[in-house]
């Protein structure tokens, strides 16, 4: 790892210096996009809490963070890149394994292994150090645990996308 901030390049040189990196740490898919959620995904999102769709999860409707998670700038002042990693931790399970025995049941892939937290924010620390380090910036990580509508920011990226 180095401390100095890296040699002039150009971001997509930086990307791709990126991408790599967070591929050898074992991170299945990088993308990237701006801080920005578009008018739709916050309208969409109003709606979903104007009608109360939130269930028992009531921290989704207050105020404070309601503007954040419309606002994902908002959580480092100065954001220009989101950088959204996806992981494959349920590797060595096949899901479709015991679909064909109506017996019994089948438990999700991702519950059947350690919290995804725990595994996603483990490596994502690590990747972040790197990070800073290598460009002299600040990063922050998370896995479920900010007022941030990370499926829509993904699905800006070809990491992610989000159904109905």
């Amino acid at each position: 790892m180095t401390t100095a901030k890296t040699t002039a390049q150009t971001p997509q040189d930086n990307k791709e210096a990126i991408r790599s990196r967070a591929l050898e740490m074992g991170f299945d898919a990088v993308g990237f996009t701006a801080p920005d959620l578009s008018p739709r995904v916050k309208q969409d999102f109003a709606a979903f809490l104007k009608q109360g769709l939130y269930g028992d999860m009531g921290w989704m409707a207050e105020a404070d963070k309601v503007t954040r998670r419309g606002n994902p700038a908002m959580l480092l002042d100065g954001a220009q890149t989101m950088i959204v990693l996806g992981m494959n931790y349920g590797q060595e399970a096949d899901p479709l394994a015991g679909l064909s025995d109506r017996e019994s049941g089948t438990i999700s892939i991702y519950a059947r292994s350690r919290d995804y937290h725990l595994v996603m924010k483990k490596r994502l620390k690590a990747f972040a150090r790197w990070l800073c380090e290598t460009y002299s910036e600040d990063a922050r990580v998370y896995v479920d645990t900010a007022p941030l509508l990370e499926k829509p920011l993904a699905a800006q990226t070809p990491v992610g996308w989000q159904g109905k």
